[in-house]
């Protein structure tokens, strides 16, 4: 049984000699991820879904690469609804597949609620293969003429859907009000005594009882860091660094009266610039990714500047290149929008406008308009909460949680640092 098939495939990937995947839903996440595995020369076929429906973008990607000759892609255009999710893999010459509810996409291959299997009988595996060979002969080419069409129809859909999501979400969505006391903490990497040293009766406490809770919680995430930093080549995140300044890999735990300008409400760990990179400018004016630690929730945020207008340089090259530039509009949107359980928060004058759910955001020229709202002021951030007990940061599954995230934010933060 398998419950994070992206686990199964990343070590199998890089060996593979050849891929054959056919799922109902891919998005462009899940698809760069197999992509971005596979070695030089692997040979690859895809049969794509198209009724939950699947990305235009990825069906634009593939059609390219297929016309190309880099690997082989059709969509299963039936009236029959095509929903399974099936992946073959031929690694030292022997086949091995896996087959059970996860799509090609970020939720299905690590972060929703999933079961697959593996099969290595190769008997069972030809007959799998078989069984593609089949369906891809059932399939059709991605043409032009029926993705243009295509694009309208998913736009239109992607509109309507948008106001029932949200009434999905509202429908259940837990109650924001978290009560500590009944915080069952057990299997939880953090406990309820991290939140409790950040709840508002220490905020401005500077002493030592209050000083020694907070060190309790940055020894956590320094334990934290130990977990996820030796691991960011594996998943591409490449340009991410500690900061330079040992102490200062997480945020101080010590209030200092007379010093310490504002609540001490919240502790971070967080990664951007490198030393060279930042040439004297803080750590905390560039763009960084980082998860923090609120009275009620942790969050994963990629942040630029701070409060008090840091950041402005990128912030500012960031609006220009919005509205300049269609390319980059359209592919931060792209990248955006990948991130359904997270919001946008640009520093705007209109405290109703603060924040918007990604999956608000009707098109790059909407995520445009909101952009542009930016007074370079105080935080821009794009982020997600989890309650103390998501079982996403329990003390097993945290590590690869944030570093999955990470890899989402990786592409934005790359675009903000000037790398896109």
């Amino acid at each position: 049984m398998i419950l994070n098939l992206r686990n199964e495939l990343q070590q199998l990937l890089p060996k593979a000699k050849e891929v054959y995947i056919a799922t109902a839903l891919v998005k462009h996440s899940g698809f760069r991820f197999i992509e971005d595995k596979i070695p030089e020369g692997c040979h690859r076929e895809y049969v794509v879904g198209i009724h939950l429906p699947t990305d235009p973008q990825v069906l634009q990607e593939l059609m390219t690469l297929s016309q190309k000759g880099y690997l082989k892609a059709r969509i299963y255009n039936s009236k029959k609804t095509y929903h399974p999710k099936v992946y073959i893999l031929r690694v030292d010459d022997k086949l091995s597949a896996f087959i059970g509810s996860a799509n090609t996409t970020d939720g299905g291959l690590s972060n929703n609620v999933e079961m697959s299997t593996r099969i290595d009988d190769q008997n069972q595996c030809n007959q799998l293969l078989d069984w593609f060979h089949a369906i891809y002969s059932e399939a059709s080419n991605i043409e032009p003429e029926f993705l243009n069409k295509y694009t309208k129809f998913y736009n239109r859909n992607r509109k309507r859907n948008s106001g029932y999501r949200s009434d999905w979400n509202t429908l259940f969505k837990k109650d924001k009000n978290f009560n500590l006391q009944s915080f069952k903490d057990t299997h939880q990497f953090f406990k309820c005594q991290h939140f409790e040293a950040y709840q508002k009766a220490f905020w401005n406490n500077y002493g030592d009882q209050a000083n020694e809770r907070r060190r309790m919680v940055k020894a956590r995430f320094l334990q934290l860091h130990r977990a996820i930093e030796n691991r960011f080549v594996e998943f591409g995140l490449i340009e991410l660094h500690k900061h330079y300044h040992t102490q200062n890999i997480v945020s101080s735990h010590v209030y200092r009266k007379n010093f310490t300008s504002k609540n001490l409400a919240s502790m971070w760990l967080h990664y951007g610039f490198s030393e060279a990179e930042l040439d004297g400018v803080s750590f905390l004016n560039r763009p960084r990714i980082q998860v923090i630690l609120r009275p009620d929730h942790v969050g994963i945020w990629l942040v630029v500047g701070k409060d008090k207008g840091g950041g402005k340089q990128e912030r500012k090259r960031f609006k220009e290149l919005m509205t300049d530039s269609k390319a980059f509009r359209n592919l931060f949107y792209l990248h955006l929008k990948e991130l359904d359980s997270y919001w946008i928060q640009p520093s705007s004058p209109v405290k109703e406008e603060k924040t918007v759910n990604i999956i608000d955001i009707k098109s790059a020229s909407h995520l445009h308009s909101i952009t542009q709202k930016d007074t370079l002021k105080d935080y821009f951030i794009i982020g997600r909460e989890y309650r103390p007990d998501d079982k996403s940061i329990s003390e097993k599954y945290i590590a690869e949680e944030i570093l999955t995230q990470f890899s989402k934010l990786y592409p934005l933060f790359l675009a903000l640092k000037g790398d896109a």
